[in-house]
């Protein structure tokens, strides 16, 4: 007998079912990012940014609010941007 029930997609390292499960991971994983950098002194002035790429829209890249403390970066302020050819959109 053939079983029609399908397997979930797993995400290798994080172990999520779904895409919303795996994109929240990530967004939560890139804002301890911002604070582990804090703490280590990366967050002068406009220091710069992390991306965490969107596990649906893989063009479209997780970053930090212009000019934020990274150690106030929660992963709701977390915004999207899409790439193409080198340049944002």
């Amino acid at each position: 007998m053939v079983s029609t029930v399908e397997t979930p997609t797993v995400f290798p390292f994080s172990g999520c079912t779904s895409v919303d499960d795996e994109r929240r991971y990530r967004k939560q994983r890139l804002a301890a990012a911002f604070r582990i950098f804090s703490r280590l002194g990366f967050d002068e002035g406009v220091a710069g940014h992390i991306t965490a790429r969107d596990p649906e829209l893989t063009d479209h890249f997780w970053v930090n609010p212009f000019a934020m403390d990274f150690a106030r970066i929660p992963s709701l302020l977390l915004g999207r941007r899409s790439v193409y050819w080198g340049t944002s959109r």
